[in-house]
């Protein structure tokens, strides 16, 4: 690989975690001022319709039938819930933790990989892998009080978490 391709390549890793950071943003004040209800079917129509942009741009909308299959509909279900679930505690959590989280996940998910389905992971991959964990873990360290900003699905009543109704 060219090192104009790997510029490149990190230039849009900087981009996408900063678009990723300002949506978190605009998210986490939307959030607190506004039902979660609302904010999912927000997020919702402004991805639809970006990703629907992206698949006219490319040339793959002529393979929208295939995104009925019951694998991708089976994936679209749990990628709703945890988009619903990472909205929830973003209202909750400080973005620095958020953002750990986020970055830590890839390498959770080899851990699972090796632990639950014996997967083979060579030196170099945790070696590559190793460098990430302190960072990850250095920002989330000292204790905060809970938040008082936003609705709690934990502990507050049921009557008092708003989800879209008035």
């Amino acid at each position: 690989m060219s090192s104009g391709a790997n510029r490149r390549g990190i230039a849009a890793i900087v981009c996408g975690m900063a678009a990723f950071s300002i949506s978190d943003v605009f998210t986490k004040l939307v959030a607190v001022a506004h039902p979660l209800g609302e904010v999912f079917a927000v997020r919702g129509v402004f991805t639809a319709a970006l990703v629907g942009a992206a698949m006219i741009v490319m040339g793959d909308w002529r393979y929208w039938r295939s995104a009925l299959s019951t694998g991708v509909l089976a994936r679209s279900f749990l990628d709703a819930a945890s988009s619903a679930l990472y909205v929830a505690a973003l209202v909750q959590l400080p973005l620095t933790d958020i953002t750990a989280i986020v970055l830590l996940s890839p390498l959770i998910v080899t851990i699972i990989a090796v632990v639950v389905f014996r997967e083979k992971v060579d030196a170099r991959r945790w070696l590559q892998c190793l460098p990430a964990l302190p960072e990850c873990c250095s920002s989330s360290g000292r204790p905060r009080p809970p938040s008082t900003r936003g609705p709690s699905l934990l502990s507050a009543p049921r009557s008092q978490i708003r989800f879209g109704t008035s």
